[in-house]
């Protein structure tokens, strides 16, 4: 964003301080050239992940900040129909591959990096998220999806389905923690510590179904539903500890990441989402999406990660293109800083604040700035 400034009399001049001088958010459209739709999943130590279409084919794919670093994760071959990534971290991905049945499977940055994790026995699997090395989603055995832990082989696969559970799903994981759900006669939101056993109920009491999504190993969030009105949830680990975060005459809600004592979603029915931000309640909400360009007509934000200063956000918009409509990969960034020039080059590529910026500054003074 520019700013006008004076100094003396007649000194005029422009000076560009992206998004952290006027405390607003600044959006990155990731969306790759030369692709139908996009959507970015995950961000995480820099990186973000998702997923490209192209002639009908999804292609998993990460990238570090811009349109322009997108990387194709898609592994080689021919039995490959389908992929897509959908955690990031620590420059690993987790994801999705599609060779006639689903398989959960990890990158590490390349397409040639590409690991198998579907476990023996299993008819299918999905790779959700991954977090120190460890990934996390479920496996079907026996034709029953059991929430599932890996350790970067198909051979480490852990069985996360709790006693008396009907079939379970393993979505989130932060350190120690894994986030999803169990069925016990309906959905109860969960979480584990790497094993079965240590399986602990998030389920609220006043309602029918809840799902756990995403943890940053402190707080959990998804949703919880009551005859059948979805509303976005957050939990600090215990069932009593469960907070609404859906605001007053809002007819549905959803909370996907969280991070730092924030958290990412949207608000408003299917076809009318918009991407939301909440900082632990209801009331905290921020529209996402009245950052956007107008031709953007909903979105949803999908993770959140804070390095420093800098908030992260990821997720997709759905833009009006003439006749057509695309689905596009967004990220919005936000610097908190007591200083709102320290980003003054406005970039949004981790490390955000860099020498750049102290040069800019010296350029911007050169010229009579302030």
């Amino acid at each position: 964003m520019f700013h006008l400034i004076r100094r003396g009399p007649a000194a005029v001049c422009l000076l560009a301080t992206g998004a952290a001088a006027s405390a607003q958010w600044t959006v990155v459209n990731l969306h790759p050239a030369g692709k139908l739709n996009s959507s970015a999943t995950s961000v995480r130590d820099g990186r973000q992940a998702g997923g490209t279409n192209m002639g009908g084919s999804g292609r998993a794919c990460v990238w570090s900040g811009t349109a322009g670093t997108w990387i194709d994760l898609h592994p080689a071959g021919p039995n490959y129909s389908s992929s897509i990534a959908n955690g990031v971290s620590g420059g690993q991905q987790v994801g999705t591959v599609v060779v006639g049945p689903s398989h959960a499977c990890i990158w590490n940055g390349t397409s040639a990096s590409f690991v198998d994790l579907n476990p023996t026995g299993s008819d299918l699997s999905e790779g959700l998220d991954v977090n120190g090395g460890r990934q996390v989603g479920y496996a079907y055995v026996g034709g029953i999806p059991r929430a599932s832990l890996w350790s970067g082989t198909a051979a480490s696969w852990v069985d996360l389905n709790p006693s008396g559970a009907l079939f379970s799903r393993a979505y989130g994981i932060a350190g120690a923690q894994q986030v999803g759900y169990a069925y016990f006669g309906g959905e109860h939101a969960g979480l584990w510590s790497g094993i079965a056993s240590s399986f602990v109920d998030l389920h609220p009491a006043s309602r029918s179904a809840s799902r756990a999504y995403h943890t940053d190993g402190v707080q959990q969030v998804r949703y919880a539903a009551a005859s059948f009105v979805v509303h976005a949830a957050l939990w600090s680990g215990s069932a009593a500890s469960w907070v609404d975060l859906t605001p007053v005459g809002v007819s549905e809600a959803y909370a996907y990441g969280v991070d730092g004592g924030q958290q990412v979603g949207s608000i408003g029915a299917a076809g009318n989402e918009r991407a939301s931000l909440w900082s632990g309640t209801a009331e905290s909400l921020v529209d996402l999406h009245a950052f956007l360009p107008p031709e953007f007509t909903r979105s949803s934000a999908l993770g959140i990660w804070h390095s420093g200063p800098v908030t992260y956000i990821v997720g997709s918009g759905i833009k009006v293109n003439g006749a057509s409509l695309t689905n596009e990969a967004l990220m919005w960034v936000k610097t908190a800083t007591g200083d709102s020039h320290a980003n003054c080059d406005g970039s949004t590529i981790v490390p955000v604040l860099t020498a750049n910026d102290f040069q800019c500054f010296l350029n911007t003074f050169a010229a009579g700035c302030s």
